[in-house]
Formats: C-alpha cells, structure tokens, sequence
C-alpha cells in the first residue's frame, strides 16, 4: 500500500487491525463487523446501500441477484459482504462530499480516486481480500468507459457489476444534500436506460425482478414501502 496516498489510510487500518486483534474473530461476520465498527469511528459516513434495504433486505437482493446468476453460495456471500464497504474510500478524500449542489471538476477528479483508495484500505487486511474487487471495480462500465481502470465486459468482476447497479439505485432514491429521493419508477427506468452501457444488461435485469418481487413480498406483509 503507498501510505502517502491517503490520510486517514493507516488510522482505519490500524483501527480495524487492533479491533481484530483485541476481539479475536472466528467468523467472517464477526470480522466484517469489526471492519465497519471500526472504520465507523474514523468516518461515520453512512451505510449507501441502506435504502435498498427497504426493511433491511440489501444483501437479500444482492445475493438473490448473485444466484441468479448462476454464482456459487460463497462467491455471493462475498459479493453481499462486500456491499456496505464498497465506498470506504471516500475516507481520503480530503473533501466534503455532502455539499450542496454537484461537485467541481476538481472535486470530481478527486472524488474519482476513491475506489482506489478503498482498495488501498483493505489491502494490508488479508481477511477483506477478497472483497477488493467490489470496492475497487464498482465504478466500471459495461461498456468500458468506467474508471479507474477502463474495464469493459465481462472483464469487470461480477462482483462489481452488481454492486455497480445496486448502488446506483440506492444513491437515486436516498435523500441527497443536492436533491430529494427519486421515486422508484424513476430509478427503475434509468437503469433500464443504461442497461447496456453503465450496467451488464444481465444483471441489472436481474437485479430489477428481484427489488420487484421483494417490494410485491412486503406489500404482501401489509408493510409501506416507497414509491
């Protein structure tokens, strides 16, 4: 890891490592709940797939989208572990993110490395390698004009490209400083709008029957839901 590239870098990592150490963790539920716990307390940003979770459904979604796909039971467990931490790289970006209105060029630019940060964070933590992919590559595109590699296809990790779709329709229906929640409909339609270019059109197709089918469930269950 270049130590110089971050600030704040070491502080988590050292938080996560001595929490690891003092605790003792067995599984890898207990080690990802020492690595948000930690990492938390440097930066209490929020969980950004939190909206998806309706009633905490999020990792329901992702792994349902994963098996569907045809994924092996612990490559999806990884992709649904992988999900609350894919934006830890925001740690170091030495900038406020919250603000109103759409950020500067400049700020984007920065804003622009935080996937690479995030890989970065991890790394030294041998137990959260392999969620490296989906907090590193969920900025790709389908068809390659992502960053920060340029990926294209099926050269994105799979992990990625969930992670990618979900996220999207989190950040379109969660309250932003900038602007107000988008309703579903709406975040539904863009990413049947992108499927193709930003997302795999397979898994954002996916993706999309199962947040239905999960609403439908709910409704069932005499739970409000938003629109």
């Amino acid at each position: 890891m270049n130590t110089a590239s971050i600030a704040g870098n070491d502080q988590v990592t050292d938080a996560v490592l001595a929490e690891f150490g003092v605790v003792r963790a067995r599984t890898t539920e207990q080690m990802l709940d020492i690595a948000h716990t930690a990492t938390r307390r440097i930066y209490p940003m929020p969980n950004t797939l939190g909206v998806i979770t309706i009633s905490g459904g999020a990792g329901v979604l992702i792994s349902d989208a994963a098996e569907a796909l045809g994924l092996p039971d612990e490559e999806a467990r990884m992709i649904e572990l992988a999900a609350p931490l894919h934006d830890i790289g925001k740690i170091g970006c030495v900038m406020n993110l919250n603000k109103p209105g759409k950020l500067t060029q400049d700020e984007y630019e920065i804003f622009k490395k935080h996937p690479g940060f995030g890989r970065d964070i991890l790394d030294p933590i041998k137990f959260l390698h392999p969620l490296v992919p989906g907090v590193h590559l969920h900025h790709e595109r389908w068809d390659g004009r992502g960053y920060p590699l340029g990926l294209k296809g099926n050269n994105v990790p799979v992990m990625a490209r969930i992670i990618a779709v979900a996220d999207t329709y989190d950040a379109m229906t969660s309250d932003r400083a900038y602007r107000r929640a988008l309703p579903h409909d709406v975040a539904i339609g863009e990413i049947e709008r992108c499927s193709g270019s930003q997302f795999d059109p397979e898994v954002a197709a996916i993706f999309i029957q199962w947040l239905e089918e999960f609403r439908e469930e709910l409704r069932a269950l005499g739970e409000t839901i938003p629109d």
